[in-house]
């Protein structure tokens, strides 16, 4: 029996409501086409990834995509929350063993076929099975031994082997040890993204201590550190340890760390736009600005702060979307004014404006944000009377 499968030429078939997980992201599918797949991060982020078949295909080989039929679907999730689950890291016993011991054969046979050492066929694996029990026995002695003394330093815990894997040249090819090796200390010893580990630079580490994750991401170590001790990531430790010694998880911190680091205090907001409490207030209520404290590890102060990506993208959209001009055309009016003259709240100009239904809007060359935009509040009456489709109910109901 051939239990062999070929990816060339292989699409993937996700449904809209499946989440799909590419190398640790997970994402929900937004579009197809011809061309690939487009999702959209399955985080506060929202941010939009497209890959190609082809890129789909080579990662699927590798084994870096997870699939999880109708996770999103109402009625699958209503089923899944029935039936009981017990997470893995509360196993104990046997069970953890049989699980972690089917891991470490799935991982040495994976690994085994990507060196083209092995196939999945039954005569393949007869014939090396000495050679996946003996990668999964490597596997295991080097993890208990860079385990049993807490986090070492990879040379402390593998001395000279170590040296001898990592010596810039070597006279023989050491073989699959050396990619056993550096995945083993990879998974287990704090790293520094960049750095060289056995001949290859670390891209993803999955721990790090704060102060590197710090010098990584551009943010400050102390605040970076406030933060993950808010979400619930740090260990627990003295409030006056030094950042080089707290460990962390980077792979759990990194959609954390990705929203703190761009946030803005809400009270910078209205002077950063030039604009009044009450617009930036109505900003909000339209989702236009997003607050930091969509992200669920974030509901402390730094989590009311507003995500900084959201102001480039409205001081964007005001500064290509609206002409400039050197002076204000008759009958053109402030936000607040032409609110009051049109007799329409802020919030439903706003949305008008952002949704491109008024057309008579300039920009006084000279000043900056919203105490620049000029709009006309006949024209505002105007579409109120007749509202285009595709707005809130708000919108609609304006002038009734």
């Amino acid at each position: 029996m051939d239990l062999s499968f070929s990816f060339e030429n292989a699409r993937y078939a996700f449904g809209k409501a499946d989440r799909v997980t590419v190398e640790g992201i997970p994402y929900r599918v937004h579009v197809e086409t011809e061309v690939g797949v487009v999702f959209t991060r399955d985080d506060t982020t929202a941010l939009s990834a497209q890959f190609s078949h082809a890129d789909l295909a080579r990662l699927g080989s590798l084994g870096r995509i997870r699939v999880e039929r109708d996770y999103f679907d109402r009625e699958a999730a209503r089923k899944r929350q029935l039936k009981s689950h017990v997470s893995t890291s509360a196993l104990i016993g046997r069970p953890m063993r049989r699980l972690t011991k089917k891991d470490a054969y799935c991982q040495a046979a994976l690994e085994l076929h990507h060196e083209k050492l092995m196939g999945f066929t039954d005569t393949s694996i007869a014939a090396n099975t000495q050679l996946l029990v003996g990668r999964v026995f490597l596997r295991g002695a080097l993890s208990k031994n860079v385990t049993r003394e807490g986090r070492p330093g990879a040379r402390k815990a593998f001395g000279m082997l170590y040296s001898w894997l990592s010596a810039s040249r070597l006279s023989k090819d050491p073989g699959p040890i050396r990619v056993i090796l550096r995945d083993v200390i990879a998974q287990n010893v704090p790293l520094v993204t960049g750095r060289k580990l056995l001949g290859e630079p670390v891209v993803r580490p999955r721990l790090s201590s704060v102060r590197s994750i710090a010098r990584t991401e551009g943010i400050h170590p102390k605040t970076l550190r406030n933060v993950l001790r808010a979400a619930g990531l740090l260990p627990h430790q003295d409030e006056g340890d030094a950042v080089e010694r707290i460990i962390v998880d980077y792979d759990r911190a990194r959609g954390l760390i990705d929203a703190a680091k761009h946030a803005v205090p809400a009270s910078q907001v209205p002077d950063i736009l030039n604009a009044s409490r009450p617009l930036v207030a109505a900003l909000i209520e339209l989702e236009i600005l997003t607050r930091i404290h969509d992200h669920d590890g974030l509901k402390s102060k730094v989590g009311k702060a507003i995500d900084g990506r959201s102001i480039q993208k409205v001081q964007t959209f005001l500064k290509d979307k609206i002409p400039s001009v050197a002076e204000a055309p008759e009958g053109l009016a402030c936000l607040s004014n032409s609110a009051e003259r049109a007799r329409a709240r802020l919030k439903v100009i706003l949305e008008l404006l952002f949704a491109g239904h008024l057309h008579r809007v300039v920009r006084l060359a000279g000043q900056t944000g919203f105490g620049a935009i000029l709009v006309d509040p006949e024209e505002i009456k105007r579409v109120l009377e007749s509202p285009p489709p595709g707005l809130s109910e708000e919108v609609y109901y304006a002038f009734a």
